[in-house]
C-alpha cells in the first residue's frame, strides 16, 4: 500500500486561507487559475472562484477517483 501523505507541508498563515483547516489537517499548495483560485491541503481541494462572491468548491482528496485536464491552468 502506497502512502500519499506527503512529506513536506509549505507553511502559511492560516489567517490568509479561505477556510478553516481541521485537526490535523496540512496546507501543501496554492495556485491561481484564470478565475480563481485552487487550494490543496492533505484533506481536500478548494476552488475558489472571483465571478461569483463567496462561490467555491470544496472537495475531500479520497473522493476523487480522477482528473482529467482539458487547459492548461
Amino acid at each position: 500500500m502506497l502512502d500519499s501523505t506527503p512529506t513536506s507541508l509549505s507553511t502559511t498563515p492560516t489567517n490568509e486561507l479561505p477556510f478553516r483547516l481541521l485537526a490535523g489537517e496540512g496546507y501543501i499548495k496554492h495556485d491561481n487559475l484564470t478565475d480563481g483560485i485552487i487550494y490543496l491541503t492533505a484533506y481536500r481541494l478548494f476552488i475558489s472562484t472571483e465571478k461569483a462572491r463567496d462561490s467555491s468548491i470544496d472537495c475531500p482528496i479520497r473522493s476523487i477517483d480522477s482528473i482529467y485536464i482539458k487547459d492548461h491552468i
